[in-house]
């Protein structure tokens, strides 16, 4: 009994079943002892004849202490077989599971937590190349040696475009929304892209696109400029010419050629209506005019009348005539006389 006892407390009996219950997890791999049950059990009786023998040959030969090892023995022997009856096995070796290294994936890697190692229930992390997205983030030991499946795939934006305002998006290759497609920039009248072409990013969204105004600028216009507060698409300006030049219209726009509309200033008819007088022809100038007079006239516009006979002094119905030397003489009537008519005889 006190054998028993100590067996008891080396843990040999009593919580056996207990201890190799504990090892039948699915967490480990059973590598069964090269002797099966069966021959288990025959070694054990084997033991167990043997040490009766021993005792029989003992009494005959009176050695009191060989028969009490030999008995101590076969007792050893019994409850080992007893212990075996009861948990079918022996020298059972178990092993936690270790999955090795994460097969490589593609488009990515995997990295292995240095502290987790690559036993069951360890976890590496999964890292996918640059336009790519992963399966899931980690991928895990399993109880079969295997790690859990997990793949990289391509990132998609999806066909659902940004929104452009004043132009759109087309995607240049049917169907083909996936890293690194593109899609073309198309802007209405008037206005100029930023950018030729977008592309589907790695994160998975498109690239933005600008549809702005195109710009008119500030351009010289001859005799006169403009005053405007905008240069793009649409904006107005105020047409200032020059002394003596007009603009065909007062405002002008920024068209979608990028020029502004009619924005010129024309030299203005100072004769129109004409300003000269008595018979006069108005030549034009800059801001200005010049009248050609007829004979006799001269003046800005041919108001001066220099007629010799304008101012004549011929009275009593007397006639003016013009002389060759530019003066003048009177023509009197019958029974008038003198220099300018001024003498009536009888």
């Amino acid at each position: 009994m006190k054998q028993i006892e100590e067996m008891k407390h080396l843990g040999y009996v009593g919580n056996v079943r207990q201890k190799n219950k504990t090892f039948d997890e699915e967490l480990y791999t059973t590598y069964a002892s090269e002797l099966t049950l069966a021959e288990k059990q025959n070694r054990s009786k084997r033991q167990v004849n043997t040490s009766t023998g021993k005792t029989k040959e003992t009494k005959e030969t009176g050695k009191t202490n060989v028969k009490t090892t030999i008995w101590f023995i076969g007792f050893l022997a019994t409850v080992a077989f007893f212990i075996n009856s009861k948990t079918g096995r022996e020298n059972i070796k178990r092993v936690v599971t270790d999955c090795g290294r994460p097969t490589p994936i593609q488009f990515g890697s995997t990295i292995v937590n240095e502290h987790e190692g690559t036993k069951y229930g360890s976890k590496a992390s999964v890292v996918c190349s640059t336009g790519f997205t992963s399966s899931k983030p980690e991928t895990e030991c399993l109880a079969n040696g295997k790690w859990s499946p997990v793949y990289c795939h391509v990132t998609d934006c999806g066909k659902t475009l940004p929104a452009v305002k004043n132009g759109h998006l087309t995607i240049n290759k049917e169907q083909d929304t996936t890293y690194g497609a593109m899609a073309t920039v198309t802007c209405a009248p008037g206005y100029q892209r930023n950018k030729h072409t977008v592309s589907c990013q790695a994160d998975g969204v498109w690239e933005e696109a600008l549809c702005q105004p195109v710009n008119c600028g500030i351009p010289e216009i001859e005799h006169g400029h403009l005053e405007m507060d905008s240069t793009v698409y649409l904006s107005q300006a105020y047409v200032k010419c020059d002394p003596g030049y007009a603009p065909r219209q007062p405002t002008v726009t920024c068209s979608a050629s990028r020029v502004w509309q009619n924005a010129h200033c024309y030299n203005v008819d100072d004769c129109l209506p004409n300003p000269c007088l008595n018979g006069g022809e108005c030549v034009d100038k800059i801001a200005d005019f010049t009248c050609q007079c007829k004979q006799w006239y001269s003046g800005k516009t041919c108001e001066i009348n220099n007629h010799p006979c304008a101012n004549h002094q011929c009275r009593n119905g007397g006639t003016c005539n013009v002389l060759p030397n530019g003066g003048y003489s009177c023509t009197c009537p019958r029974g008038i006389d003198g220099l300018f008519c001024e003498s009536p005889h009888h």
